[in-house]
């Protein structure tokens, strides 16, 4: 193997390396927008529901320590949370949104209210019962 074939094939590699990965955040990022775009065309919903279920995902991302991929200083392990609630109208479908820590932790199973939502995000929670009052979490 000669030493200019071996600098040939590096360059040839790098060059698919780099697009790949360049394609792959493209794709990424296009998908977050067509996502986002299809939800706020979406028509703004206020039903009466119920909280059904509550879930957390919990993943795990590990991030290189001095940007060193090799692992020879160690790794910063950063977790993502995302919190779902199940609620069940009256019409009887369940409908799964996703919310912040903050409404997931004000919300208990049972709680019934007003919910305004759009495509797969809540916008708002009117809870009428519980405690006898009426509050908006957000």
């Amino acid at each position: 193997m000669r030493f200019d074939s071996f600098f040939d094939n590096f360059t040839i590699l790098f060059i698919a390396v780099s697009i790949l990965s360049v394609g792959v955040m493209i794709a990424v990022i296009a998908a977050a927008v067509r996502r986002k775009h299809q939800n706020d065309r979406l028509p703004v919903m206020t039903v009466t529901a119920a909280v059904i279920s509550k879930r957390k995902s919990i993943t795990n991302h590990r991030h290189p320590i001095a940007g060193d991929v090799s692992g020879s200083h160690g790794y910063h392990t950063v977790p993502v949370v995302r919190c779902f609630v199940v609620f069940q109208t009256d019409a009887g479908s369940p409908i799964e949104l996703t919310v912040n820590e903050t409404v997931y932790g004000f919300l208990r199973e049972g709680d019934s209210g007003l919910l305004t939502y759009q495509g797969d995000g809540i916008c708002n929670l009117i809870v009428l019962e519980r405690f006898c009052f009426s509050k908006s979490i957000i």
